[in-house]
């Protein structure tokens, strides 16, 4: 059955662009699975570029890899590697993506909108690490210096 081919507007480029590449930043296998179901049940008709998706294969792979890395998050020193070994792979297929998704787009628009897509992934990818692996020391910290979370104490210095 042949799909018809969409004429997406700007700002539905831009949507998709900003949602999948923030989303492939967080859990780039997650994204292309979810992508590929939306569109193989017809609930989301992706450009032509991005139809490969869809398959049956794409989305096998990916949802085997997100069950991988779903174990992978809950053993401290392989995580640590996944995580780094992923940095290499979230961004450029957010890119790769968002490419796909401005194929309607003159060829300067489009390597623009792909840039734009690789930046935002790579964001939301280093903000997760940051929260997850960072912050928590710094609550240590925080709290090792005499600040609390508990109620009446407060991490702002009073004046004496």
């Amino acid at each position: 059955m042949a799909v018809p081919m969409l004429s997406f507007t700007g700002n539905e480029i831009l949507a998709v662009v900003i949602a999948a590449s923030f989303a492939a930043g967080l859990n780039v296998y997650a994204t292309v699975a979810t992508l590929g179901l939306l569109s193989h049940v017809h609930a989301f008709q992706l450009p032509p570029a991005l139809h490969l998706l869809g398959s049956w294969p794409v989305i096998a792979v990916c949802a085997l890899l997100f069950g991988l890395e779903f174990f992978a998050d809950k053993i401290p020193v392989f995580d640590l590697i996944w995580n780094a070994l992923n940095t290499f792979v979230k961004v450029p297929v957010a890119t790769l993506l968002s490419y796909g998704a401005a194929q309607h787009l003159s060829p300067g628009l489009q390597v623009a909108v792909a840039a734009l897509g690789g930046a935002i992934a790579l964001v939301s990818h280093g903000s997760k690490l940051w929260c997850w692996r960072f912050w928590p020391s710094v609550i240590w910290c925080a709290r090792s210096a005499g600040c609390s979370s508990r109620r009446g104490h407060s991490c702002i210095p009073q004046a004496v």
